[in-house]
């Protein structure tokens, strides 16, 4: 409300608050970080947000898109999502199918992370084996990858293969690269592999041995 937007103002400007019931003033160092999934130029023309704020607040802007325009983050976050409620519900699921991929990486996340969170923790729920299938996942999701088959929007056979494969490796490699503190050697005689091809395959994936060690 435009009234307690004064107030913080007030309270940054001056580094200063008033206890509720108190005529005593009291001195703050706080540092502010704030969210917002509004459009705040827009709420600033219409009078609902105080631009004085806004440029108060917005030091320094972090731009996070929609999980729809990070594609390449799904996996990554679903893993991390996997991962815990597995622990939680003491489940031995080591990851996703490659049909499962597929579609977590096609879907539009219009509730984005929030959503995703909520759709790992249900298939989890269902999963009777040690990898999420499609039938794990939230029906809403499947269906509206079924429907854009049906509709004609589904990617070349060669493509939608690349791409379950890439996603495959990244989860696969990130996991096995934390296990091992990014150790390449570690994770080569875990996942039976020559060093110099897990050499060769992280190459291609740099994000994930750079993840592994930070």
């Amino acid at each position: 409300p435009l009234s307690i937007q004064v107030k913080l103002l007030r309270a940054i400007q001056e580094r200063e608050i008033r206890r509720i019931g108190s005529n005593d003033t009291v001195k703050i160092d706080v540092r502010f970080i704030s969210a917002t999934n509004k459009d705040l130029i827009s709420l600033i023309k219409e009078g609902r947000f105080r631009e004085d704020l806004y440029y108060r607040l917005n030091v320094i802007e972090i731009n996070l898109p929609p999980l729809r325009e990070r594609k390449g983050d799904v996996l990554i976050i679903a893993s991390y999502f996997l991962k815990r409620f597995s622990e939680e519900l003491k489940k031995a699921i080591k990851g996703f199918s490659p049909e499962a991929i597929f579609v977590l990486e096609n879907y539009e996340w219009p509730g984005n992370v929030r959503e995703l969170e909520n759709a790992i923790e249900r298939a989890v729920v269902m999963c009777q084996s040690d990898a999420i299938s499609i039938y794990d996942l939230p029906l809403h999701i499947t269906k509206t990858q079924r429907l854009k088959c049906m509709n004609g929007v589904v990617e070349k056979y060669a493509d939608a293969k690349r791409r379950v494969i890439e996603a495959f490796e990244k989860s696969y490699f990130t996991n096995l690269l934390k296990q091992t503190d990014g150790n390449i050697s570690k994770a080569a005689k875990i996942a039976n592999i020559d060093r110099s091809n897990l050499s060769k395959i992280l190459k291609k994936y740099p994000d994930v041995h750079r993840k592994s060690r930070s």
